[in-house]
């Protein structure tokens, strides 16, 4: 079954090269390329690609600091059914799978041991000299509209490692055809022309997402940075941005924003979206703000709202289980399960895990809460980390919202021991140095009046996170361990 060429990024950009050739798809700050010049850098990288031996079905691990170029690369890449991987997202540490399925490898530079001596490594700068003596013909140019189907994988991507370990999984042509159309649907609308804002480079699946939409509509991929967001919003306010709960929070406290122009839209990844930095972000940066509920797993799944419900998104469909995997009616309380276009077949290298995991079209995810209708739902959090007050589950966003108002605390995270029938609650506080120790247990105590007796505090110069900015509590769990045990 042939895909609608329309959804493919080199396809896209070869459509526009010919209706628009002069119209900027990508402004990297330092260099604007337009569409046209886009499309030859594509079929240019696409032929040195084929003259190195990488063919279809093949795996490319592709590291570098140029995002444009790494851009570029992903769509060649795409334009002869091969697979991308970004390095920079693999745990080296953990990963030797990923490695060793790599057929190539294009790098900053050879730096790690690990990867294979029996594959092609090939240094990103040696690489652009060599594109750039390339001649390319027409029909070259032409096979940028490329065949695809459905199950063609176009990328392996990662989790976020919030539990400690890193798993992997292919993302088929089907489910990005499927976050594509999504994301034009509420962030593109085709006759604006809505700009993308990429901030993080592409080992964060909402920049590809999001500049592959961006493409679709023929409009700008805009390359910057947080410390310059104030120039890019004023050159380009009709944009889309996606933005992690952290780097939000810093934007607000940092008043790094002051534009007096805002964007078109925002959408908040990672995590739950406090009221008081939705409504900063409502006043100052964007005249629509989203908090998506999603995974690595199963892609976009709701949009949470300010009112705290999950509201899910077209042919997405959730049920909430027990331990036993059965389901639950409208109101109590269980584990999510997703099934939808996006989701991903299993995990790679781990076929115990994917039984654990995914069956019969649907994903078992590791978040809890409950459903109110059937498209509407309650997300608690992540299961893991619910606090284990006496048996109860109680989550602890509701405190941790509070506690990080306190002057001095940048961020705070409640954990508590999986075995806890004495109900202790770990209170993790990230503190900047006009903290004040007292003043702070004074203020949490209030807060957690009802647990006064149970709370422990543990003080950190910075918390164990993930790339996209998540608190591995896991983690923080550990050194508390380890602390206690000294």
């Amino acid at each position: 079954m042939l895909l609608d060429q329309s959804k493919s990024g080199s396809a896209a950009i070869l459509y526009w090269a010919k209706t628009q050739p002069k119209v900027f798809a990508f402004d990297s700050g330092d260099t604007k390329y337009t569409y046209y010049q886009m499309a030859i850098h594509i079929a240019k990288y696409t032929k040195a690609l084929k003259l190195i031996g990488l063919k279809r079905g093949d795996i490319i691990g592709i590291e570098t600091e140029h995002i444009y170029l790494h851009f570029v690369l992903n769509l060649a890449v795409e334009v002869i059914g091969a697979t991308h991987v970004a390095l920079s997202n693999v745990d080296f540490e953990n990963s030797q799978d990923i490695l060793d399925a790599c057929n190539f490898y294009i790098v900053q530079n050879i730096k790690d041991g690990r990867l294979s001596e029996t594959k092609k490594v090939l240094i990103a700068d040696q690489f652009i000299k060599l594109v750039s003596d390339l001649k390319i013909n027409n029909e070259e140019i032409l096979c940028l509209d490329h065949p695809s189907y459905l199950n063609d994988v176009v990328y392996l991507s990662g989790t976020s490692g919030t539990t400690g370990v890193k798993k992997y999984s292919e993302n088929t042509r089907l489910a990005i055809c499927a976050e594509t159309d999504l994301f034009i649907s509420l962030f593109f609308k085709k006759l604006k022309k809505i700009n993308f804002i990429m901030t993080y480079n592409l080992r964060v699946g909402a920049s590809y997402a999001g500049g592959v939409a961006a493409l679709n509509v023929g409009s700008t991929i805009v390359l910057s940075y947080l410390s310059l967001l104030n120039q890019t919003i004023e050159a380009y306010p009709n944009s889309h941005l996606a933005l992690t709960v952290r780097d939000a929070d810093y934007l607000n406290k940092h008043c790094i924003y002051k534009s007096v122009k805002k964007l078109s839209s925002v959408r908040v990844l990672g995590a739950n979206l406090p009221l008081v930095l939705r409504s900063w972000l409502e006043n100052y940066l964007a005249e629509h703000v989203v908090n998506s509920y999603s995974s690595n797993e199963a892609g976009q799944i709701a949009e949470v709202r300010a009112d705290g419900i999950g509201y899910l998104y077209p042919n997405v469909a959730v049920e909430v289980v027990n331990e036993n995997n059965e389901r639950l009616p409208n109101g109590e309380v269980g584990k999510f399960t997703i099934k939808s276009p996006q989701l991903v077949s299993g995990y790679l290298w781990d076929a115990q895990l994917t039984k654990k995991y995914f069956y019969d079209g649907w994903f078992l995810t590791s978040d809890s809460g409950y459903k109110l209708t059937k498209n509407k739902l309650k997300i608690l959090g992540r299961t893991d980390e619910l606090l284990n007050l006496g048996g109860v589950k109680v989550a602890p966003n509701q405190y941790e919202e509070k506690i990080k108002r306190i002057d001095g605390v940048l961020d705070c995270a409640l954990v508590s021991p999986f075995e806890n029938p004495q109900g202790k609650i770990y209170v993790c506080i990230e503190r900047d140095l006009s903290g004040i120790d007292e003043i702070i247990l004074k203020l949490t105590s209030e807060i957690l009046c009802s647990y006064a007796n149970q709370i422990k505090l543990f003080f950190f110069k910075i918390f164990p996170r993930t790339y996209s900015g998540k608190v591995q509590r896991g983690k923080l769990l550990e050194q508390i361990n380890f602390q206690e045990m000294l």
